[in-house]
């Protein structure tokens, strides 16, 4: 796996109403938590948390990245991640880290 091996601890998802919330978290090597929730409404994105034990720089940056994923397909969030590479740096875990969650999240969803 890239990042340097971790395992998947939980993914889920629920319905309320016309929207469905479907998360992910996994547990990287050296004990950090990653996680991410997204709300999905008509096969678009309405919203999407990234949590986690991480810090990033600058530290705008995940809140950038979220607003960028919303109206997006499922598919498309990936696209997104990759697109911050050179934008964003990660303590904690790895961008690589945060692509394959939300890539698992999403192959899971189709």
């Amino acid at each position: 796996m890239p990042g340097g091996s971790s395992r998947s601890i939980g993914v889920g998802s629920g319905c309320i109403g016309d929207s469905r919330w479907l998360s992910a978290s996994r547990k990287i090597k050296g004990g950090k938590m990653i996680k991410v929730e997204v709300k999905v409404i008509d096969d678009r994105v309405e919203d999407v948390i990234i949590s986690g034990d991480f810090f990033a720089y600058p530290a705008e940056a995940i809140e950038d990245m979220e607003k960028d994923m919303k109206g997006l397909s499922l598919v498309k969030l990936p696209e997104i991640v990759e697109n911050y590479r050179s934008k964003v740096k990660l303590v904690g875990v790895t961008l690589d880290d945060l692509k394959t969650l939300i890539e698992e999240l999403v192959h899971r969803e189709l």
